[in-house]
């Protein structure tokens, strides 16, 4: 394998792509190839592109572990950086996307309970609603773009952030029976 790699093969920069391949004319010392990348569990694939038949890998794991069989060493450490540079990536931007969809949902929840909480003030005022209602209010006016659990550590009453949440619905339950009536 190490042979036909150095004479008919080809790896992509991992920074880019993972693709790995080798090349030939013979269909026979490809499928050979084919045969041995299946056998030590490569997962590969075989194509005929311009004139040529080729075996490839796609997958990270297979290409590492090719490299590793062969005893390609430097191109092995590299290979590896740069797999676990780009996993360090890709979970920080996961979790990036993450915590911003989750601060998107907050601040649209935020400010629909922003809304009704000024519906009430304006059409009866706030007094004419219960008073743990009235006590959330004030803590969700007091810190309107907050996640529940800030609201929580900023209500100076005993209360969780399911309370928080079921409040906050009856308070927009509320401004919506005002909004239709």
């Amino acid at each position: 394998m190490r042979g036909a790699f150095l004479v008919n093969g080809f790896v992509n920069d991992p920074e880019k792509m993972y693709h790995l391949e080798i090349s030939d004319n013979d269909k026979i010392e490809i499928n050979f190839i084919h045969a041995l990348f299946n056998y030590y569990g490569l997962n590969s694939h075989m194509s005929f592109w311009k004139k040529k038949w080729v075996v490839y890998l796609k997958k990270g794991d297979s290409i590492f572990e090719f490299l590793r069989l062969i005893g390609i060493q430097n191109a092995l450490l590299y290979f590896q950086d740069i797999r676990a540079r780009k996993d360090v990536v890709n979970r920080v931007n996961r979790l990036v996307n993450c915590e911003t969809a989750n601060l998107d949902k907050t601040v649209l929840s935020a400010a629909k309970q922003l809304y009704g909480i000024d519906i009430i003030e304006k059409k009866i005022g706030l007094q004419n609603i219960p008073s743990k209602l009235v006590m959330v209010a004030k803590v969700r006016k007091k810190l309107p773009y907050s996640s529940l659990r800030e609201l929580v550590e900023e209500a100076d009453f005993e209360i969780t952030k399911s309370g928080i949440y079921h409040r906050l619905v009856k308070i927009s339950k509320i401004a919506d029976n005002l909004l239709e009536s």
